[in-house]
């Protein structure tokens, strides 16, 4: 990915090891559905995932999907001022088993100081979330919600088993997401993920629950999402926690359809677009 890249995944892994960080903090082990790190006001504590997918929810809006390599709660080391003054509580949930090294923040901070290849580790995973939000925002102004749910699940996809035989197969993703979830991911209220899934349902293209992913027909999903065969999907669910405040270069540039106003306070924020 940044979350769904398995490639990157091991070599972040690899960095990690290279830099002492494996060694670091104890090991733990969490179960399908357990929180492995709350972060909110006065966090003081950080985790490392080694093995499993996880995904980082606040405010019930899934804004992340994590897997192997990635360190979650590295702010209350890097910027434990900023994790303080914030209200907002996000929680990391195992989405399958997951192993993970846990350490306090006091401790990671004082090891990304003494190892620079730690150091630029963490440095190149706070930069692509930045990036994948810059690109979830340009994908929001440039796209509708049924083409950016595609390209959600052909991204998943990767993560399935695929059953049956060539003609009659179906990716089976062992894991599932919720409405809210998914259109938390997009930008889009619940009701029009909703209706997407329920028309891809009716057609026979996949079947999405809270359990489980099941994609019946590849093909089609692709070309809703705008992918080209043989061409991975672009659109990963990713951090979102930019989208309130950025908006990118490219998207200004592209003329006055991107040139919207900065959203108002949560409080008096409008619904998202349906």
């Amino acid at each position: 990915m940044h979350v769904l890249d398995l490639n990157r995944a091991a070599s972040r892994l690899d960095q990690w090891e290279k830099s002492g960080m494996l060694r670091l903090g104890t090991p733990r082990s969490f179960s399908r559905g357990d929180v492995i790190l709350a972060q909110g006001p006065g966090a003081a504590s950080a985790a490392l995932i080694t093995r499993g997918l996880a995904k980082v929810v606040a405010d019930d809006v899934s804004l992340a999907l994590l897997g192997d390599g990635d360190l979650i709660g590295e702010e209350a080391a890097i910027l434990p001022g900023l994790i303080r003054t914030e209200n907002r509580v996000t929680v990391t949930i195992a989405v399958t088993p997951v192993t993970a090294r846990m350490f306090p923040a006091a401790e990671l901070r004082r090891f990304l100081a003494a190892n620079p290849l730690a150091l630029q580790t963490a440095a190149q995973g706070v930069c692509t979330r930045m990036l994948t939000a810059e690109n979830r925002i340009a994908r929001t102004a440039n796209n509708n919600a049924v083409h950016l749910l595609a390209r959600v699940l052909c991204n998943l996809a990767s993560y399935g088993t695929v059953k049956g035989k060539p003609g009659n197969s179906v990716t089976v993703i062992p894991f599932g997401f919720t409405q809210s979830e998914l259109a938390g991911w997009i930008g889009y209220c619940t009701e029009t993920v909703g209706r997407a899934l329920r028309d891809w349902k009716s057609r026979g293209i996949a079947f999405v629950s809270p359990a489980s992913i099941r994609i019946h027909d590849r093909d089609t999903l692709a070309r809703i999402a705008g992918i080209r065969k043989n061409s991975p999907a672009q659109a990963q669910p990713g951090w979102g926690r930019m989208a309130d405040r950025q908006v990118t270069i490219d998207a200004l540039r592209s003329g006055p359809r991107a040139r919207r106003p900065v959203p108002a306070p949560a409080a008096a924020r409008r619904p998202a677009p349906c």
